[in-house]
């Protein structure tokens, strides 16, 4: 009982929101209406076949043949013509429009979570499954209550007429039925528990089916030589799902013996009695007709609707992963509603801030105090493991501190509107992207692009003479995946790509995490001279291994075990003969020896 709550409780779920949908009601209503109609054309066509046999037996009348024969060959080609513009129209004016909209709504959703959903490899599994539900269930529970009005209008006509024939035959297939859906049950329950295996096996598939098949890893692939270990792994989830398919398959085989075991003993005895019926004289051969057909299409009903109950309670499961998938708490974006004041008395302050990345224990931010001002540059340095980058994602909101709090001219930066506060940041990033769009989009971020700026940001950020001699200019795509015409840039030009953006968006504070790893070093001078230039008058977060650059900067904080070990200038620090002093002469000896 519990379970067939759940299951009518999913599909309640799934109509609702259907229902809910600019078009859902009229395609739902139209639906219905047309599903209605069929069942009462098609036992007028069964009833009419059995009453022409009877004339063609008996007194043989043309007028009577004409209507007969007429009704059973007109009513089905009209009303199916109906019933097929009915659907077309329903498709293409509705149903399209209203899986779009379940389809961003999820999308949209997936872009709020919270950064630390990337953390959780089973959340990120958990949006597959939801993904599916989208795609397939909405619309198919439509389709499932028309298929069930279809299923109990002809269930009550078909079994007024083969119960007025005969009641013991009625009960045998009632008999039949039940017995068939302690079948499919069992069958369908097996099944369940194969979809989570195969989505496992599936994602693993696709993840090494991926490495042989992207840019990014073509170069390792090849040079390691890990054709060899890929191939492997894809041949072996491949395998399992090849043995997964072969249980399903088994076990469908057994569930389809099952039933068509108790199918030949319903029709045996179905037939021994019509037989028995029409040489006794208790029915005429277009009864028997009749009866036949009638019985047959209730045993097909019946068990129809045993299957479509089973098939709902399967996809109970996944529907209730795509709710958890949707109420995945957005914490980030929802916390906060006030307007982030930004100008030359602006400070940042971090005090005594922790953090540890999910699902460990170990601190990778440990009390950290930090305070950043307006008008200044800030250089991070620190070993690999420090924190630094850590510290960035805290700054800008993509993670929470597990204790102590960030302030922005002394408000804790989450009584901030989200999206308001992020806005003051125009970052590049180590592992920065590129997109497959064309470069003004790479740039602008926006389809509202103000190409004037584009090229001014392209012009500083040194990458503009590239853009000019591409094939569109700026309307030139980036990557060839999409557009087999657009360009593969190298990993200079790129990350150049990724300054003109930051430049474009031209925010009040700049974090600049490694943004010269890929260039030479000429290039990588003058890119630190106009990052010095426009971060003028600006707020600037330097986050580099190069302490060459460090000379740029206004303070210089020395991250060392997630903590700030030392925080001065570079003279400042220099002359301390510490933690940076030891980095900057190290590094300097290894160019001294070069």
């Amino acid at each position: 009982m519990q379970k067939f709550k759940k299951t009518i409780q999913t599909l309640k779920f799934l109509l609702s929101r259907v229902w809910g949908q600019k078009y859902g009601k009229i395609y739902i209503l139209l639906r219905s209406a047309a599903t209605a109609v069929g069942p009462f054309i098609s036992i007028m066509a069964t009833i009419y076949s059995g009453l022409l046999i009877d004339e063609l037996t008996g007194e043989r009348r043309i007028r009577t043949l004409v209507i007969y024969a007429v009704c059973m060959i007109v009513l089905p080609v009209v009303w199916g013509f109906i019933n097929d513009v009915i659907y077309y129209i329903c498709t293409t004016r509705f149903e399209y429009k209203i899986n779009r909209s379940f389809e961003a709504e999820f999308y949209e959703h997936m872009s709020q979570l919270d950064y630390d959903f990337f953390d959780h490899p089973e959340l990120k599994n958990l949006s597959g499954e939801a993904h599916e539900v989208v795609m397939n269930n909405f619309i198919g529970s439509v389709d499932f209550v028309c298929r069930i009005i279809s299923t109990v209008l002809n269930l009550v006509l078909l079994l007024s007429l083969v119960t007025s024939l005969n009641l013991f035959v009625s009960l045998i297939i009632l008999a039949n039925v039940f017995l068939n859906y302690f079948i499919s049950k069992k069958h369908k329950s097996k099944l369940i528990e194969y979809d989570g295996e195969r989505h496992e096996l599936w994602n693993a598939h696709w993840v090494y089916t991926y490495l042989l098949q992207a840019n990014y890893y073509a170069k390792e692939v090849r040079l390691f030589n890990m054709a060899k270990l890929v191939v492997k792994k894809i041949t072996k989830s491949s395998e399992a799902m090849d043995e997964l398919k072969r249980k399903q398959d088994k076990t469908s085989r057994v569930a389809g013996g099952c039933t068509r075991l108790t199918g030949f003993i319903q029709n045996a005895f179905l037939y021994v009695y019509v037989i028995w019926a029409v040489l006794a004289d208790v029915i005429t051969v277009g009864r028997m007709s009749i009866f036949i057909s009638a019985a047959g299409q209730l045993s097909g009903a019946l068990n129809s609707f045993s299957v479509m109950y089973l098939d709902l309670y399967r996809d109970s499961a996944k529907v209730q992963k795509y709710i958890d998938f949707m109420n995945i708490a957005q914490y980030q974006c929802t916390t906060g509603d006030k307007e982030p004041h930004w100008d030359s008395d602006s400070v940042i302050e971090f005090r005594n801030v922790s953090f540890s990345y999910p699902g460990s224990d170990r601190l990778v931010i440990e009390n950290l105090n930090l305070t950043i001002k307006a008008n200044e540059t800030l250089a991070i340095v620190g070993k690999n493991g420090s924190g630094k980058s850590t510290f960035v994602k805290l700054l800008t909101r993509l993670y929470v501190p597990k204790s102590g709090e960030i302030l922005l001219n002394g408000l804790n930066i989450y009584e901030y509107d989200y999206y308001k506060y992020q806005n003051l940041f125009s970052p590049v990033f180590q592992d920065y992207n590129t997109y497959d769009m064309t470069v003004a989009e790479n740039v602008a971020l926006d389809d509202n692009i103000d190409k004037e700026k584009v090229e001014w940001s392209c012009r500083l950020a040194e990458i503009w003479e590239t853009v000019e001699k591409m094939p569109l200019g700026v309307d030139t795509h980036v990557g060839t995946n999409i557009d087999p015409n657009g360009v593969e840039m190298s990993g200079g030009e790129t990350q150049r790509l990724a300054i003109a953006r930051a430049r474009y968006h031209d925010r009040e504070v700049y974090l600049l995490d490694e943004p010269t790893a890929a260039l030479d070093p000429d290039a990588e001078r003058k890119i630190y001279t106009q990052f010095h230039q426009m971060t003028l008058g600006k707020c600037a977060v330097l986050i580099t291994h190069r302490l060459s650059a460090v000379q740029l900067a206004d303070k210089v904080a020395v991250f060392d075990d997630g903590h700030v070990a030392e925080y001065g200038t570079h003279s400042e620090l220099y002359a301390m003969g510490g933690i940076y002093r030891d980095m900057f002469d190290k590094q300097a000896e290894f160019y001294r020896e070069a």
